[in-house]
């Protein structure tokens, strides 16, 4: 799957050669005030508390984490950032990954969204969502991967509300009931849905992989896995609980034209995937420490 071109962007990220070989390792970096941090640090962990933070030229040992400090509407962005632990976000209404490489990012709030953007150089490799959220990519490098696999993680949302925007994503499993949008620019290799989801939008998914999901952005192939029905053309009622199996309630299934006093929906006896076990904690990290 090929992505838009853009020019590679400059980066500020020193060359192997130049940069200094015996960098002082920083315990923990924390940014509670407003403001552009960018001297060239190595630390152990990083945490920012605060709207509008602006963090550049760091490589994190361990876990970099947006706290919920920031707010809800609140901007973060991250620039030239390695971070070799997890990025947890967990504050913030903009969150901006330019040149940002992290082999996990965990985004969780119990309400409100999270519109995240990934320039240039970003390479996500697993994207845990446990909220409404926006992922969008803008303007990466030509050999960039951006957002690759994002999973839909089981939680006490009724309903997740998750726009795919100008992305190639390799995967996307969804483990709990979800709208999701994908813009005309995305394309999803394979999309594993294990849980009541609807996809709409115009992007385009490559193999689907279904328990319970309805579509209108027809896959070019469709794997049923155990035994159930194949999915349906058409959308379940968006932000309504799902029916309990006894049968009360109603069917979030689109009723086809024909009455359904004869046959009704056979129960799953086997799941199709299995679930991936990622308890994500929330991170400790003190705040009462002053940027170093």
């Amino acid at each position: 799957m090929s992505r838009p071109t853009y020019p590679t962007p400059p980066s500020s990220a020193p060359s192997s050669s130049s940069q200094a070989p015996a960098q002082t390792v920083q315990n923990k970096l924390t940014y509670n005030s407003k403001g552009t941090y960018d001297d060239s640090q190595i630390c152990k962990s990083l945490s920012i508390g605060a709207s509008g933070v602006t963090v550049k030229n760091k490589t994190v040992k361990g876990d970099l984490t947006i706290q919920s400090g920031v707010g809800k509407s609140g901007t973060v962005k991250l620039e030239n950032v390695i971070v070799e632990g997890k990025l947890y976000v967990y504050g913030g209404g903009e969150i901006e990954l330019k040149d940002v490489v992290a082999p996990n990012m965990t985004v969780q709030r119990s309400s409100d969204g999270f519109h995240i953007t990934a320039t240039g150089n970003t390479k996500i490799n697993n994207t845990v969502l446990k909220a409404h959220a926006t992922l969008e990519e803008k303007r990466l490098a030509d050999d960039a991967e951006g957002f690759m696999r994002v999973t839909l993680m089981e939680s006490t949302q009724i309903w997740y509300e998750v726009s795919i925007k100008n992305a190639v994503l390799t995967e996307i499993a969804v483990y709990s009931p979800a709208n999701i949008n994908l813009s005309s620019n995305t394309k999803v290799g394979t999309a594993v849905a294990a849980a009541n989801v609807h996809f709409t939008g115009k992007g385009q998914i490559g193999t689907m992989q279904v328990d319970r999901v309805s579509y209108s952005v027809k896959p070019k192939k469709i794997q049923v896995k155990g035994d159930y029905e194949e999915p349906k053309l058409g959308g379940y009622p968006i932000g309504t609980p799902e029916p309990d199996e006894g049968g009360g309630g109603g069917s979030h299934k689109p009723s086809s034209s024909s009455s359904s006093s004869s046959s009704s929906t056979p129960t799953p006896v086997k799941t199709p995937v299995a679930m991936p076990s990622a308890s994500v904690p929330e991170a400790k990290l003190k705040n009462d420490n002053s940027a170093e």
